[in-house]
């Protein structure tokens, strides 16, 4: 396990859980998310399966990257109001989880 921390090792687990989404995709459909990507709710990109495969690779990458058991797939982030709604959200939300420890 390589254990880093900040804006760069969740932008890296993003990328990572993107790419493991995507495997699992016709290259039509594959997704390619940024930082204005809306995740769930209205224009977003992943349905509740893909959602909940992002998360939980998500919950890995992180792990593997920070060192940092970071919860990502719980009832109140599945909610329209939720840190899961776009990339950016859910970027300042991991990060401030870590800095939490």
């Amino acid at each position: 396990m390589v254990e880093t921390t900040g804006i760069d090792a969740i932008r890296t687990a993003i990328q990572s859980a993107t790419d493991d989404l995507n495997r699992t995709k016709l290259p039509e459909s594959r997704i390619e998310l940024h930082d204005n990507s809306i995740l769930i709710g209205d224009g977003g990109s992943l349905d509740s399966l893909g959602l909940v495969t992002f998360l939980v690779s998500m919950e890995e990458h992180l792990f593997k990257t920070t060192g940092t058991q970071v919860a990502l797939l719980t009832e109140s982030n599945l909610s329209l109001q939720s840190p899961l709604r776009s990339v950016s959200l859910l970027i300042a939300y991991i990060n401030e989880s870590l800095q939490q420890g």
